[in-house]
C-alpha cells in the first residue's frame, strides 16, 4: 500500500465498465495502492462495438471536464483494468519526468516517438490505459472532442477511441507528451480492450 499519493494533491479518475464487479475490485486495489480515492466515470458495455467506443471516449471527456471544474493542476485518468506493477517506479516516473502536458504511465505502443533516455516523447500512441494531464492538456482534449463532434458525422465519434482523440489533440495543439521508454515497467493493462473498433486499430489514419 502506498504511504502517500504521488503529489500532495492529485485527482484520480477511472473509466469503469458499469456492472463489472471484477474490475471494480481491481479499482479498489488500485485506490489502495495510490493511497487515495478514485472518482469513477461509468461507461456501459453495449453489444455494439461502435457504441462502446463512443461511450468510452465521451466518459474520458466527462472525467476531464470534472477535473477542470476543480482547482487541481493535474489529474490521472485510468482505465478500470489498469494495474500498477511497480508503485515506487510509477511515482518516480512522475517525479523525474520532463516538463510536459501529458505523461503516459500505461500504453501499449508508441506509433510515432523519439526515445530520450528513460522517457519517450510521442505524438501518436495506442492502447493508453493510464495517463496524466495538466489543465492545458485537458482543455485541449475537450476542445478537440467538441470540434470533432460539431464538424463531423456521428460515424466519426463511433470510431474514435480516447487514445486517438488524445493523439489528435497532441498534434493540433502542439502538446508535449512523454511516457516511459519501457512501456510495461510500471503500469500494465490486464484485460481485453472493450473498445477496439477494428483490427487496424493502431494504424489509424491521421
Amino acid at each position: 500500500m502506498a504511504l502517500f499519493p504521488i503529489p500532495l494533491i492529485m485527482k484520480y479518475y477511472a473509466i469503469h465498465v458499469e456492472g463489472n464487479e471484477e474490475r471494480k475490485k481491481q479499482l479498489q486495489k488500485l485506490s489502495d495502492t495510490l493511497g487515495s480515492p478514485i472518482t469513477l466515470q461509468l461507461t456501459k458495455l453495449d453489444s455494439e462495438v461502435c457504441f462502446r467506443v463512443m461511450d468510452c471516449t465521451r466518459n474520458h471527456i466527462e472525467a476531464l471536464t470534472k477535473f477542470l471544474n476543480t482547482e487541481e493542476q493535474e489529474a490521472i485518468i485510468f482505465e478500470d483494468d489498469a494495474v500498477i506493477v511497480d508503485y515506487d517506479g510509477f511515482r518516480q516516473l512522475y517525479l523525474d519526468s520532463p516538463q510536459c502536458d501529458i505523461l503516459y504511465f500505461g500504453v501499449k505502443e508508441y506509433v510515432e516517438s523519439a526515445p530520450m533516455g528513460d522517457y519517450t516523447k510521442t505524438t501518436r500512441s495506442w492502447g493508453v490505459h493510464a495517463y496524466l494531464v495538466n489543465r492545458w492538456a485537458a482543455t485541449c482534449i475537450v476542445n478537440e472532442y467538441n470540434f470533432i463532434k460539431t464538424n463531423n458525422p456521428l460515424e466519426k465519434l463511433q470510431t474514435l477511441p480516447p487514445d486517438w482523440l488524445i493523439n489528435y489533440a497532441i498534434q493540433d495543439f502542439g502538446l508535449d507528451a512523454y511516457g516511459p521508454t519501457v512501456i510495461d515497467a510500471f503500469c500494465v493493462q490486464k484485460g481485453k480492450s472493450l473498445v477496439t473498433p477494428f483490427p487496424e486499430y493502431k494504424n489509424f489514419l491521421t
